[in-house]
């Protein structure tokens, strides 16, 4: 009997054991990779478990003497990454759908990228799309854009084709790859397509046009988008979409209807599937907090999808947020850049500072560049504005390089440890470029000053030189 209770507990154990290993197994995803020429020592990723929502992962996957690399990750859901090899090559690719259970590799010639890369292992299929994807569809954007300002019709009709060209892509891979990810992606591929329908909406100096003014046959896109559902919620651009529309609607419904005192997030409500509704509104409030700061309205806000979304995994995310607004808000006293004397911000007291998050391999802070220097050219007072450029490059020669490259402005900092940086935590930067602007005191003057390329950049000036018309209490 002793030994039969000794088996069955051996057995019992066993079991848990292996269900516990299998679990665990299908939670892990491995990338691989073998690169021919690499032009850098590693592969670089960054990864989004909660979409817009939390902090970024970014990964450095160092090359081996054989050049290959190797990333392992543990996943409780479908999460997006992005992936490149080295500043020296224009090639990003973006928001790549990753499931538990993957475990690829890749290979390319760095010289030549998209046209050489492909993949083997479990779910490559999936992969080996988005690589075929990027090479008929990765400008597409800019292309719409050179198109901005001829007649809606024809900017519509190029979405069109393009929307059918990728989705017919898709179709070829649907049977190979999960239900999940063809149903997401599918997702992904109407919402990011069709968010370009509003941007002709939105002529430069002229009032929005109204949705509900546009003829039905332009519309008809609305009807063939998918059904909102707990999985079309994952997908980042859907929601991104949905978020777009429902904007349009309701500014179409306050001309309508001028006596209507419902809130945007109220008409959202009363559209969105509940998933969605708990993924956009974390969104927004995330956002809000982090371009707002604390205050009343926001907290209300807070406290309200607390109580409507009580096990909302997003929770803990806008918590941090939310304290962090407390902290980085005007007013409030900011923080040195290091433990160095160029990062020491007493060394700046009685002038205004700007600081500049960025990085060598963003896009979109080496596009500023230009913007920082004209601003900084037209300061009626340069010498009482200070500009420090604090970089997250995790290489010194890329951040040395790019600062030559592209006539980066002012002093500079580099923080080893990019977005897991101390100081990056302590300002809550989680996308570049990011822009504060000091007082002569020390203390936050604006922790979300316009972008330098808005309006020719007179909107970021002319917040500088408020601040340094401000009095030094």
């Amino acid at each position: 009997m002793r030994l039969k209770t000794t088996w069955t507990i051996l057995l019992l154990s066993y079991s848990y054991l292996l269900v516990f290993t299998l679990e665990v197994f299908s939670q892990n995803v491995t990338i691989s990779g073998e690169i021919k020429n690499p032009l850098d020592s590693s592969m670089s990723f960054i990864l989004l478990r909660h979409g817009l929502v939390g902090e970024r992962e970014i990964i450095e996957a160092k090359l081996d003497k054989a050049n290959k690399f190797t990333l392992k990750l543990v996943l409780d859901d479908l999460a997006y990454i992005h992936f490149y090899h080295s500043n020296e090559s224009s090639v990003v690719l973006r928001n790549w759908l990753i499931e538990k259970g993957d475990s690829v590799t890749m290979y390319f010639d760095a010289t030549k990228i998209l046209e050489t890369m492909s993949f083997k292992g479990v779910n490559a299929a999936k992969y080996n799309y988005y690589v075929e994807d990027a090479r008929n569809w990765g400008s597409w954007g800019e292309k719409f854009m050179q198109n901005f300002g001829k007649p809606i019709e024809f900017q519509f009709k190029y979405i069109d084709s393009v929307e059918a060209g990728r989705i017919n892509l898709l179709a070829k891979f649907e049977k190979i790859t999960s239900p999940l990810f063809a149903k997401v992606r599918y997702a992904d591929i109407k919402g990011e397509v069709n968010s370009y329908r509003f941007t002709p909406l939105l002529p430069e100096n002229k009032p929005p046009i109204p949705f509900y003014d546009l003829p039905n046959e332009l519309k008809k896109f609305t009807r063939t988008m998918p059904l909102q559902s707990d999985t079309t919620a994952k997908s980042l651009y859907y929601v991104g979409y949905l978020d777009a529309l429902s904007s349009f609607l309701y500014n179409d419904m306050k001309v309508m209807f001028k006596s209507s005192t419902m809130s945007l997030m109220d008409f959202q409500r009363s559209l969105y599937h509940p998933k969605v509704a708990e993924n956009q509104f974390a969104y927004q409030i995330f956002d809000k907090l982090r371009t707002e700061g604390w205050n009343p309205t926001n907290q209300k806000l807070y406290d309200q999808y607390v109580e409507d979304y009580p096990n909302s995994p997003y929770i803990p995310f806008l918590k941090g947020r939310q304290i962090k607004a407390k902290v980085v808000a005007e007013g409030q006293k900011a923080f040195d850049l290091g433990v160095e004397a160029l990062a020491k911000l007493e060394s700046y007291k009685g002038k205004v500072i700007v600081l500049d998050f960025w990085a060598s391999w963003c896009s979109s802070c080496i596009a500023e560049a230009k913007n920082v220097k004209k601003i900084k050219e037209s300061l009626s007072a340069p010498d009482k504005v200070v500009f420090l450029s604090i970089s997250l490059d995790d290489k010194e020669s890329d951040w040395k390089k790019a600062i030559a490259k592209w006539g980066i402005v002012g002093h500079h900092i580099r923080l080893k440890n990019g977005f897991k940086d101390t100081v990056a935590k302590q300002y809550g930067v989680m996308g570049l470029p990011s822009y504060f602007i000091i007082d002569k005191e020390g203390k936050f003057a604006d922790t979300n000053p316009p972008r330098p390329k808005y309006n020719e950049g007179k909107d970021f000036l002319k917040t500088i030189e408020r601040v340094l018309l401000e009095p030094t209490r």
